[in-house]
């Protein structure tokens, strides 16, 4: 081959192989800033409330190429853990389904709160549905452990744990102190099952009171001042002795919103004039009544509260406390409105979600279904809300204000709630006549049934006999249709 050919190809390919790599480069570098640095507004985070035997240093994971299918999670056996998925990217997120195994579930759009069981392993699955059509889908196994001796508190509103702890092992190194606000009221709990080696309990408190000094559960009034601290010795059965000293920093308290826990290690308080960085959650059983309450040591500040309710039926709209009943309807969230004496206001928004009673059996609510694929594996799992349900309206004066129902024509009824007699008046539907009535009660018994209607526009259903709760009104109809209505007995 000719010389200069040969060093013509040689050039050429050099300049070949530089152009080669400088354009690889350029696409590395390229991909590189693409997955190391995503926009803000794509991100998107598994979120969850640490408890006592979660050896997890997080309780937040980022949903994106390193949460794998498989990821570990670590919880106590019988804990109730309440789980969200936030984030700025939830702007772009159309639907989330749950399928959890391990524990009962009650789901809620980016919401699950699980009571976890006896069982060793679960598993937490989630399927996240973007506005663009695409989909996330994402299962964690879920370790379950049991608890040795663990003190528990409630979680009251100017406890500014980012991750929400309310419990803590006596095996634990953590020096961190426990929060209160100044002048509360806390109760705290020796739970697990080493307690069947306790023989007895003493406490030795600084910077607040308490009554029980011997007992598993004291309530513990704090004073005013900035610090204090808790030690807790136990005494075991062959004679040897336990100790663990907590301190506890005390904080201003504000404006609180408090209601009544339904599960023992349940938020029960929070401040309503903090900058909300997540959204809150509020836990109830399906078709109860809660009371709902503002408290703290900045009322003065206030001029107003109002309240909104979505889902349920607030007793009295303007002032410090209401009744609130939830009812079953497919969003469910409480509003308070706050004005101050400067004139300026302020509404938080608090979402609610059911949790089914404990026991299961027939006062476990219909409130998951399930979709499958198919081979008949379950891939989908959230709730159902079984029918809208008219407000209760109280009486004026002792004048009769008939409640119209918003979802049947022709159906109304006084009073609602009900103290001794329920009257009732329809019309006819469709050429069919009303056949009869039968009243329920929350468990689904039947409790009262009144025939032959169909010559009739207006009855008595007497509720004397009957506790205080909600029960269910169905009227039927000769061609086989059937309506209801929620009735709230006081």
């Amino acid at each position: 081959m000719n010389k200069g050919v040969l060093l013509l190809q040689r050039k050429h390919y050099s300049s070949w192989l530089i152009t080669s790599l400088i354009f690889c480069l350029l696409c590395f570098k390229n991909s590189y800033s693409q997955n190391a640095d995503p926009a803000p507004n794509n991100t998107l985070i598994l979120a969850w409330d640490k408890v006592g035997c979660q050896n997890d240093q997080t309780s937040k994971l980022a949903i994106d190429a390193s949460l794998t299918n498989g990821y570990i999670l670590r919880v106590c056996q019988n804990s109730l853990v309440s789980y969200r998925i936030i984030g700025e990217g939830m702007q772009n997120v159309e639907s989330v389904y749950w399928d959890i195994s391990g524990g009962e579930a009650s789901v809620k759009d980016e919401f699950a709160a699980v009571k976890w069981d006896e069982s060793y392993q679960g598993y937490l699955s989630f399927q996240i549905n973007f506005r663009d059509g695409t989909t996330e889908q994402k299962t964690i196994i879920v370790r379950k452990f049991e608890t040795d001796i663990t003190l528990g508190w409630d979680k009251i509103g100017c406890q500014l744990d980012v991750d929400k702890v309310n419990e803590i092992k006596f095996s634990s190194t953590s020096t961190a102190c426990l929060k209160v606000c100044k002048g509360s009221k806390v109760e705290y709990g020796l739970s697990g099952k080493d307690l069947e080696n306790v023989q007895s309990v003493l406490w030795t408190i600084t910077g607040g009171e308490t009554e029980t000094l011997e007992s598993l559960k004291p309530t513990i009034t704090w004073n005013n001042e900035s610090s204090g601290s808790m030690k807790v010795k136990l005494i075991l059965n062959n004679g040897s002795t336990i100790e663990k000293t907590f301190c506890v920093l005390k904080l201003d308290s504000s404006v609180l919103l408090e209601w009544e826990k339904i599960e023992e290690s349940s938020l029960r308080e929070f401040k309503l004039d903090n900058e909300a960085q997540e959204k809150d959650i509020i836990m109830v059983y399906p078709e109860s009544t809660s009371f709902y309450k503002v408290g703290g040591k900045a009322l003065e500040n206030l001029s107003s509260i109002s309240w909104e309710v979505h889902g349920g039926f607030a007793y009295i709209e303007h002032g410090f406390a209401t009744p609130v009943t939830w009812f079953d309807e497919e969003e469910n969230y409480l509003i308070v409105h706050l004005t101050y004496n400067d004139s300026t206001t302020l509404d938080r928004r608090i979402n609610i979600i059911k949790m089914a009673r404990p026991g299961g059996g027939e006062l476990a609510p219909i409130s998951i279904k399930f979709s499958y694929d198919p081979a008949g594996n379950q891939i989908k799992r959230h709730m159902i809300y079984l029918s809208r349900h008219t407000k209760p309206q109280e009486s004026n004066s002792g004048l009769k204000q008939w409640t119209k129902s918003d979802e049947y024509d022709g159906i109304s009824y006084f009073p609602n709630p009900v103290k001794s007699e329920l009257s009732v008046q329809w019309k006819e539907e469709y050429g069919e006549d009303l056949k009869e009535m039968e009243l329920y009660d929350l468990s689904g018994r039947l409790v009262h049934k009144i025939k032959n209607l169909s010559q009739a526009e207006q009855t008595i259903v007497d509720f004397n006999q009957y506790p205080s709760g909600i029960y269910t009104l169905s009227l039927i109809y000769a061609g086989g249709d059937t309506k209801t209505l929620k009735i709230v007995k006081e």
